[in-house]
């Protein structure tokens, strides 16, 4: 291990903010803003509902609530937003990653998403479920005047027919540089409460994974591919490490998705599953997430969130 190495590991007290800042400070405060929309404009609806029914909330929901996510937006410094791919309002149309995590979430019990971007921005998003009281503007079968409250607001409704316990969206927190320091790990996404995946770390930047509550990392790239001892410095963070090389698409198969899936599955607490970008992670989690019976899109979907993205013609070939 060169000077700059030994460097980099001793400056864990340093970047231990930064680590917290991530994954615990930015995902709670995503969390309360989104808490904080909620009960605000559940309030106005319970008492618009109170006062004039449904076509009343259809009223007011159209009027408060893009005011209310202004607002908000403003007070945090951030980019709050509600998306669904069934949009009552195009303002709530989701951009291409907001979809992405809706393909996700619609493919497996996911409540929330987190991921990093380049320049320190970062995006949290959290599952919106239809709740039997939603059912009256946003059911299989609505009143005739709630139909026609739709037709006078939202010509181009498209949120209805859904059922209860439904996806119906997501509350989108979108955090810039100046809110907001990342970790630095390329692509690095937080897809449950124990997995994260990314591309490669730095020797810093393993240092703030151990600080996030990181305690396994699973290595799919070769020893070539390495520019430090990754083992090493992660056996001197206190960090498990285990290496399963894929060397490209030749190794994107169902044997080695049943290889990552059990090392997951053996872990206790968090782990980081990571390769150069992400892209051989996202193909193995998704013939892994196939083999235990998604469809193909519900894979794809995992896939995509986990960061698949060259090898996606190889997976779709290999998927069932």
């Amino acid at each position: 291990m060169n000077k700059k190495q030994l460097i980099s590991i001793a400056i864990i007290g340093t970047v231990f903010t930064a680590a917290v800042h991530a994954d615990t400070m930015v995902i709670s405060k995503s969390e309360a803003i989104v808490n904080e929309f909620q009960g605000e404009l559940k309030s106005k609806l319970v008492q618009a509902m109170k006062s004039g029914g449904p076509v009343n909330a259809i009223e007011v929901c159209k009027s408060e609530a893009p005011v209310i996510t202004q607002l908000m937006s403003k007070k945090y410094n951030v980019e709050l937003q509600r998306v669904s791919k069934k949009h009552r309002n195009p303002i709530n149309k989701p951009d291409a990653m907001q979809t992405t995590i809706l393909d996700y979430m619609e493919s497996q019990p996911a409540n929330s998403y987190y991921q990093e971007f380049g320049d320190n921005q970062a995006i949290y998003a959290k599952k919106i479920t239809t709740a039997k009281v939603c059912l009256a503007c946003h059911g299989d079968v609505v009143d005739a005047s709630v139909a026609s409250a739709l037709e006078k607001h939202y010509p181009a409704d498209l949120a209805t027919g859904y059922k209860e316990g439904d996806l119906r969206g997501i509350f989108s927190v979108k955090w810039s540089a100046n809110q907001h320091k990342n970790i630095g790990v390329k692509n690095l996404r937080k897809v449950d409460q124990n997995l994260w995946v990314g591309g490669q770390p730095s020797i810093a930047q393993i240092a703030e994974l151990k600080e996030a509550g990181i305690t396994r990392i699973i290595n799919l790239r070769s020893d070539k591919e390495m520019k430090f001892d990754e083992a090493k410095v992660a056996d001197q963070l206190g960090i498990e490490y285990v290496s399963l090389p894929i060397a490209g698409a030749k190794d994107i198969n169902f044997e080695n998705s049943r290889k990552v899936r059990k090392l997951l599955d053996e872990a206790n607490g968090k782990v980081l599953l990571h390769c150069a970008s992400s892209n051989r992670v996202g193909a193995l989690l998704a013939l892994s997430a196939n083999e235990k019976g998604a469809s193909k899109s519900a894979s794809l979907a995992i896939g995509k969130a986990s960061g698949l993205s060259s090898l996606e013609k190889v997976v779709t070939t290999l998927l069932k």
